[in-house]
């Protein structure tokens, strides 16, 4: 937290990082003030928001305002050979200004980087992780960029390609060109790339060796498309990443309810001359929602994890035809019991079906 004083008024408000999802508490102490203000504008329209004080305290929770800053936002990366800025990072002014009746005691103004996603106690973010691509498949893999960096990436233990990043901060997808035959390592670079050797007569190609500082930020895994009825997912995780995951499909379930009134015809026809089913009368129409079960055979504690941010995901979608559509995930209870290796198992619920009605 960061902290402003001014005329006896404490104003604390959180550092220049924030995620949208997580509690943005301004607060206010002091004595002989009744009132304070927020201003702000989002998307070029102004809002002011009022609070008022009790005990010389005030408090205020602006996630409202983080959240509404990704209102009509598309941030879907595209499977490109380049960089892609995926605006899940919006910056965020605010003024709050502390009134004792229409006079104003004190007045500070901040500007905050807000992240898409949410951050629970003790996480991580942005640290070393695995994941897992599937070739023939689509995959991007996100990684947040402070601006003007570089990053290594490397096949099955060779570094092939640098990346200069944007000179930008935000999160970023950057596809994988370069052909691996069980994994890319991915590295945070500061430094020069100083000489390249021909380092192995039977591997054809140049190892670059670099001096400087690197860090591994991603171990990706390569698979292949063994799953004849394979459900291939996408979705943001918690902390703003698009993770990729192939599922093993299983059974579909079909959910049919009836829609609108029983319609009964009194006019005791017993031909059609008054409707499709006469005297007996008609339904008005029906409504269909067919769940997938999908599962992920046999994964880790750290995948499992992974996979466990898919069903509170607000964006989830699934791979048809070389595009993607908007999928939901069932409500469920998911234990991990804690095993070396377990099934992750849940319920993707399709798309509507459009049904005839009468």
């Amino acid at each position: 937290m960061r902290t402003y004083n001014s005329n006896g008024i404490t104003i604390n408000y959180p550092d220049a990082i924030a995620f949208a999802f997580n509690p943005f508490i301004v607060s206010v102490r002091g004595k002989d003030f009744d009132r304070i203000e927020i201003k702000s504008s989002i998307n070029g329209k102004s809002i002011t928001l009022g609070y008022s004080a009790y005990s010389n305290a005030c408090y205020a929770d602006l996630r409202q305002l983080t959240q509404s800053l990704y209102d009509g936002i598309d941030f879907s990366p595209e499977y490109d050979d380049g960089i892609i800025n995926t605006n899940q990072i919006m910056n965020l002014a605010i003024t709050v200004q502390v009134y004792s009746s229409d006079t104003l005691k004190a007045q500070t103004s901040a500007i905050f980087r807000i992240i898409w996603g949410a951050l629970s106690y003790g996480e991580v973010y942005n640290g070393f992780r695995t994941a897992k691509m599937w070739r023939g498949l689509p995959y991007v893999f996100s990684v947040y960029s402070e601006g003007a960096g570089k990053l290594i990436i490397a096949t099955d233990g060779v570094m092939r390609k640098v990346v200069d990043m944007p000179s930008v901060p935000g999160v970023y997808c950057l596809p994988l060109d370069t052909p691996a035959k069980d994994y890319y390592d991915v590295y945070d670079f500061s430094g020069t790339i100083s000489q390249a050797t021909f380092s192995n007569k039977f591997d054809l190609t140049f190892s670059s060796s670099a001096q400087g500082t690197y860090t591994r930020k991603m171990r990706i895994y390569v698979g292949d498309n063994e799953y004849s009825d394979g459900i291939y997912l996408r979705w943001i995780d918690r902390h703003g990443f698009w993770q990729h995951y192939l599922f093993r499909g299983g059974n579909t379930k079909a959910v049919v309810s009836s829609d609108g009134e029983f319609m009964r015809n009194n006019l005791l026809a017993y031909d059609q001359s008054y409707g499709y089913q006469g005297i007996s009368g008609r339904r008005q129409s029906y409504g269909r929602e067919d769940t997938r079960e999908i599962c992920a055979p046999l994964v880790d504690g750290d995948t499992f994890d992974m996979l466990m941010d898919l069903p509170t995901s607000p964006v989830v979608d699934m791979y048809v035809d070389g595009g993607w559509i908007a999928v939901t995930i069932k409500t469920g209870t998911y234990t991990k019991t804690g095993e070396d290796l377990q099934d992750f198992i849940c319920n993707v619920v399709m798309p509507e079906y459009f049904l005839q009605s009468l």
